[in-house]
């Protein structure tokens, strides 16, 4: 197992730990989300759990199925420009959310990302990218009754 790979398991059950110490503690507040203040924390606990636990169940597998004269790769590939492209189209998908609505950015995000690690699959990328933004948009207002950025076009 890598030690990176340790680190990161050990950082994400940290943050479990932490969450599920501090949320408790909350103030009550009184809200209009349906779900209540302190669900959000807990569902990223969970997910940091999981997501410890799956790295460390996949590091796991992966040395002991790993052939005894493999030597192991200590190289690892860095893409800070495909990281910073990324993050500047997060950032400019979180200045436009308010302004053109959930519906829209969303779709225009997640199009914008699939097109370029799926470079060549139009088609597939602009369904994934609809079909993701309108199942949850319908989940979080008509199930959940979260109310989302409506932007100009309102919905």
């Amino acid at each position: 197992m890598m030690k990176a790979d340790r680190l990161l398991a050990v950082a994400m059950f940290l943050l479990c730990g932490a969450l599920l110490y501090a949320t408790p503690r909350l103030e009550d507040l009184e809200l209009v989300d349906p779900l209540g203040h302190r669900a959000f924390p807990y569902i990223v606990a969970v997910g940091a759990f999981l997501s410890g636990a799956l790295l460390l169940l996949e590091n796991y597998f992966t040395r002991r199925n790993a052939s005894a004269t493999e030597a192991p790769s200590n190289e690892t590939e860095s893409h800070p420009i495909a990281a910073l492209g990324v993050l500047g189209w997060m950032l400019l998908w979180y200045l436009l959310l308010d302004h053109v609505g959930f519906v829209i950015s969303i779709t225009a995000f997640l199009f914008g990302l699939t097109s370029f690690f799926n470079r060549g699959k139009f088609a597939v990328n602009a369904t994934v990218s609809v079909c993701f933004t309108v199942a949850f948009y319908f989940l979080f207002t008509e199930l959940i009754g979260a109310p989302l950025a409506r932007g100009f076009l309102g919905f």
